[in-house]
Protein backbone atom coordinates (compact mmCIF):
# COMPACT_ATOMS: atom_id res chain seq x y z
CA UNK A 1 0.00 0.00 0.00
CA UNK A 2 1.20 3.49 -0.85
CA UNK A 3 1.29 5.88 2.08
CA UNK A 4 1.68 9.66 2.21
CA UNK A 5 3.74 11.08 5.07
CA UNK A 6 3.46 14.84 5.54
CA UNK A 7 6.88 16.24 6.46
CA UNK A 8 5.82 19.86 5.94
CA UNK A 9 2.79 21.55 4.40
CA UNK A 10 3.01 25.29 4.91
CA UNK A 11 3.32 28.18 2.50
CA UNK A 12 6.10 30.76 3.14
CA UNK A 13 5.60 32.28 6.58
CA UNK A 14 7.23 34.19 9.42
CA UNK A 15 6.10 31.75 12.11
CA UNK A 16 8.93 29.27 11.55
CA UNK A 17 6.61 26.64 10.14
CA UNK A 18 8.32 24.30 7.65
CA UNK A 19 7.69 24.50 3.93
CA UNK A 20 6.41 21.70 1.72
CA UNK A 21 7.63 18.11 1.63
CA UNK A 22 5.92 14.73 1.37
CA UNK A 23 7.28 11.21 1.54
CA UNK A 24 5.53 8.41 -0.35
CA UNK A 25 6.32 4.89 0.79
CA UNK A 26 5.24 1.48 -0.46
CA UNK A 27 7.48 1.05 -3.50
CA UNK A 28 11.02 -0.30 -3.69
CA UNK A 29 12.07 3.35 -3.93
CA UNK A 30 10.58 5.90 -1.56
CA UNK A 31 9.52 9.15 -3.20
CA UNK A 32 10.36 12.54 -1.71
CA UNK A 33 8.01 15.11 -3.23
CA UNK A 34 9.67 18.50 -2.67
CA UNK A 35 12.10 19.41 0.08
CA UNK A 36 11.09 22.79 1.43
CA UNK A 37 12.72 24.88 4.14
CA UNK A 38 12.75 23.29 7.58
CA UNK A 39 11.60 19.84 6.44
CA UNK A 40 14.81 17.81 6.33
CA UNK A 41 14.85 17.17 10.09
CA UNK A 42 11.38 15.62 9.88
CA UNK A 43 12.51 13.43 6.99
CA UNK A 44 15.57 12.20 8.86
CA UNK A 45 13.55 11.59 12.02
CA UNK A 46 10.95 9.57 10.11
CA UNK A 47 13.37 7.38 8.16
CA UNK A 48 15.41 6.66 11.29
CA UNK A 49 12.31 5.71 13.27
CA UNK A 50 11.01 3.48 10.47
CA UNK A 51 14.39 1.97 9.51
CA UNK A 52 14.30 3.39 5.96
CA UNK A 53 17.59 3.48 4.09
CA UNK A 54 18.45 7.00 2.98
CA UNK A 55 19.65 5.61 -0.35
CA UNK A 56 16.13 4.32 -1.10
CA UNK A 57 14.90 7.85 -1.85
CA UNK A 58 14.11 9.30 -5.27
CA UNK A 59 13.49 13.05 -5.21
CA UNK A 60 11.00 15.04 -7.29
CA UNK A 61 11.08 18.84 -7.05
CA UNK A 62 7.97 20.52 -8.45
CA UNK A 63 9.45 24.02 -8.75
CA UNK A 64 12.21 26.27 -7.44
CA UNK A 65 10.46 28.32 -4.72
CA UNK A 66 12.28 28.04 -1.41
CA UNK A 67 9.31 26.58 0.46
CA UNK A 68 9.58 23.59 -1.91
CA UNK A 69 13.33 23.14 -2.34
CA UNK A 70 15.46 25.09 0.16
CA UNK A 71 16.43 22.06 2.27
CA UNK A 72 18.06 20.33 -0.69
CA UNK A 73 21.27 22.03 0.42
CA UNK A 74 20.99 20.50 3.90
CA UNK A 75 20.15 17.14 2.35
CA UNK A 76 23.26 17.36 0.17
CA UNK A 77 25.47 17.62 3.26
CA UNK A 78 23.66 14.72 4.94
CA UNK A 79 24.25 12.61 1.83
CA UNK A 80 27.91 13.61 1.72
CA UNK A 81 28.45 12.59 5.34
CA UNK A 82 26.68 9.28 4.76
CA UNK A 83 28.38 8.69 1.37
CA UNK A 84 25.06 8.33 -0.44
CA UNK A 85 23.90 9.48 -3.86
CA UNK A 86 20.27 10.03 -4.89
CA UNK A 87 18.47 10.59 -8.17
CA UNK A 88 16.68 13.94 -8.29
CA UNK A 89 14.21 15.21 -10.91
CA UNK A 90 14.12 18.99 -11.04
CA UNK A 91 13.00 21.69 -13.53
CA UNK A 92 15.87 23.14 -15.54
CA UNK A 93 14.84 26.80 -15.54
CA UNK A 94 15.58 27.49 -11.91
CA UNK A 95 18.38 28.76 -9.73
CA UNK A 96 18.18 25.67 -7.55
CA UNK A 97 18.90 23.48 -10.61
CA UNK A 98 22.28 25.17 -11.06
CA UNK A 99 23.01 24.86 -7.34
CA UNK A 100 22.07 21.18 -7.20
CA UNK A 101 24.28 20.48 -10.22
CA UNK A 102 27.26 21.56 -8.11
CA UNK A 103 26.58 18.60 -5.80
CA UNK A 104 27.17 15.93 -8.48
CA UNK A 105 28.83 13.68 -5.93
CA UNK A 106 25.53 13.26 -4.03
CA UNK A 107 22.84 14.04 -6.65
CA UNK A 108 22.24 12.31 -9.97
CA UNK A 109 20.38 15.23 -11.58
CA UNK A 110 17.62 14.57 -14.11
CA UNK A 111 15.81 17.40 -15.89
CA UNK A 112 12.09 17.47 -15.12
CA UNK A 113 9.66 18.49 -17.86
CA UNK A 114 6.49 17.24 -19.54
CA UNK A 115 8.41 14.59 -21.49
CA UNK A 116 9.85 13.07 -18.31
CA UNK A 117 8.58 9.56 -17.65
CA UNK A 118 9.92 6.82 -15.45
CA UNK A 119 8.72 3.74 -13.59
CA UNK A 120 9.40 2.27 -10.18
CA UNK A 121 8.12 -1.29 -9.84
CA UNK A 122 4.66 -1.17 -11.45
CA UNK A 123 4.15 2.55 -10.79
CA UNK A 124 4.41 5.00 -13.70
CA UNK A 125 5.39 8.63 -13.12
CA UNK A 126 4.39 11.42 -15.51
CA UNK A 127 4.32 15.22 -15.27
CA UNK A 128 2.30 18.22 -16.41
CA UNK A 129 3.25 21.92 -16.49
CA UNK A 130 1.16 24.12 -14.19
CA UNK A 131 0.43 27.88 -14.38
CA UNK A 132 2.16 28.58 -11.05
CA UNK A 133 4.75 31.35 -11.32
CA UNK A 134 7.98 29.99 -12.77
CA UNK A 135 8.53 26.51 -14.22
CA UNK A 136 6.34 24.22 -12.13
CA UNK A 137 5.01 20.68 -12.58
CA UNK A 138 2.34 18.39 -11.20
CA UNK A 139 3.23 14.74 -10.62
CA UNK A 140 1.01 11.75 -11.47
CA UNK A 141 1.57 8.23 -10.17
CA UNK A 142 -0.39 5.43 -11.85
CA UNK A 143 -0.34 1.96 -10.36
CA UNK A 144 -2.73 -0.90 -11.11
CA UNK A 145 -5.20 1.53 -12.73
CA UNK A 146 -5.19 3.71 -9.60
CA UNK A 147 -4.13 7.34 -9.93
CA UNK A 148 -2.55 9.72 -7.43
CA UNK A 149 -1.77 13.33 -8.43
CA UNK A 150 0.27 15.93 -6.57
CA UNK A 151 -0.66 19.26 -8.15
CA UNK A 152 1.85 21.37 -6.24
CA UNK A 153 1.00 25.11 -6.16
CA UNK A 154 -1.87 26.37 -8.31
CA UNK A 155 -3.40 29.76 -9.12
CA UNK A 156 -6.05 27.96 -11.21
CA UNK A 157 -6.53 24.69 -13.10
CA UNK A 158 -5.73 24.80 -16.83
CA UNK A 159 -7.46 22.65 -19.45
CA UNK A 160 -4.25 20.65 -19.88
CA UNK A 161 -4.07 20.04 -16.15
CA UNK A 162 -7.73 19.02 -16.06
CA UNK A 163 -6.96 16.28 -18.59
CA UNK A 164 -3.90 15.25 -16.58
CA UNK A 165 -5.87 15.04 -13.32
CA UNK A 166 -9.00 13.46 -14.80
CA UNK A 167 -10.32 10.39 -12.94
CA UNK A 168 -7.65 10.49 -10.24
CA UNK A 169 -8.44 8.52 -7.12
CA UNK A 170 -6.65 11.04 -4.92
CA UNK A 171 -5.32 14.54 -5.63
CA UNK A 172 -2.98 16.24 -3.17
CA UNK A 173 -3.50 19.94 -3.83
CA UNK A 174 -2.52 23.47 -2.93
CA UNK A 175 -5.82 24.57 -1.41
CA UNK A 176 -5.14 28.26 -2.02
CA UNK A 177 -6.65 31.06 0.02
CA UNK A 178 -10.07 31.00 1.75
CA UNK A 179 -12.49 33.50 0.24
CA UNK A 180 -12.42 35.88 3.19
CA UNK A 181 -8.68 36.35 2.59
CA UNK A 182 -8.71 37.02 -1.17
CA UNK A 183 -6.82 40.29 -0.65
CA UNK A 184 -3.64 38.33 0.13
CA UNK A 185 -3.72 36.36 -3.12
CA UNK A 186 -0.90 36.96 -5.60
CA UNK A 187 -1.50 36.62 -9.32
CA UNK A 188 -0.14 33.37 -10.77
CA UNK A 189 0.80 32.04 -7.33
CA UNK A 190 -2.24 30.69 -5.46
CA UNK A 191 -5.94 30.61 -6.22
CA UNK A 192 -9.06 30.77 -4.09
CA UNK A 193 -9.86 27.67 -2.05
CA UNK A 194 -13.42 27.05 -3.22
CA UNK A 195 -12.59 27.59 -6.89
CA UNK A 196 -9.50 25.37 -6.80
CA UNK A 197 -11.23 22.51 -4.97
CA UNK A 198 -14.32 22.67 -7.20
CA UNK A 199 -12.14 22.66 -10.31
CA UNK A 200 -10.37 19.54 -9.06
CA UNK A 201 -13.62 17.70 -8.37
CA UNK A 202 -14.91 18.71 -11.80
CA UNK A 203 -12.14 16.46 -13.13
CA UNK A 204 -13.89 13.41 -11.65
CA UNK A 205 -11.41 13.18 -8.80
CA UNK A 206 -12.69 10.93 -6.03
CA UNK A 207 -10.86 12.38 -3.01
CA UNK A 208 -8.84 15.52 -2.29
CA UNK A 209 -6.03 15.93 0.24
CA UNK A 210 -5.82 19.70 0.86
CA UNK A 211 -2.48 21.16 1.87
CA UNK A 212 -0.01 24.07 1.53
CA UNK A 213 -1.61 26.07 4.33
CA UNK A 214 -1.03 29.65 5.43
CA UNK A 215 0.47 29.44 8.92
CA UNK A 216 -1.38 32.52 10.16
CA UNK A 217 -4.85 31.37 9.06
CA UNK A 218 -7.35 29.32 11.01
CA UNK A 219 -7.87 25.84 9.61
CA UNK A 220 -11.63 26.24 10.00
CA UNK A 221 -11.47 28.97 7.35
CA UNK A 222 -10.26 26.36 4.87
CA UNK A 223 -12.83 23.81 5.96
CA UNK A 224 -15.66 26.32 5.59
CA UNK A 225 -14.44 27.07 2.07
CA UNK A 226 -14.60 23.45 0.94
CA UNK A 227 -17.63 22.41 -1.13
CA UNK A 228 -20.22 20.48 0.82
CA UNK A 229 -20.79 16.75 0.26
CA UNK A 230 -17.33 16.29 -1.26
CA UNK A 231 -14.52 14.09 0.06
CA UNK A 232 -11.98 16.75 1.08
CA UNK A 233 -9.49 16.22 3.89
CA UNK A 234 -6.97 18.67 5.29
CA UNK A 235 -3.63 16.93 5.84
CA UNK A 236 -1.31 17.79 8.69
CA UNK A 237 2.37 17.50 9.52
CA UNK A 238 3.77 14.29 10.99
CA UNK A 239 0.67 12.34 9.97
CA UNK A 240 0.39 9.39 7.61
CA UNK A 241 -2.41 8.89 5.07
CA UNK A 242 -3.26 5.84 3.01
CA UNK A 243 -3.25 6.48 -0.74
CA UNK A 244 -4.16 3.07 -2.21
Amino acid sequence: MLKLIVLGNYAPNLRFKPGTSYLITGLSKNILLDCGNGTIRYLLKYIKKNHIDLSSLTIIISHNHFDHCADLINLAYVLKVNKKKLTIYIPHKSVIYDIVKKFRNVFDVKTLNETTHFSIDNADFTFCRTPHCGESYSTKICINKKIFVYTSDLPYVTDKLKTFINNADIALIDCGNPYKYTSISLKNYHGQTTEIVNSIFNCNVKKVFASHLKAYLNKIDYINSFPKNKDVQLVFMNNEYNIF
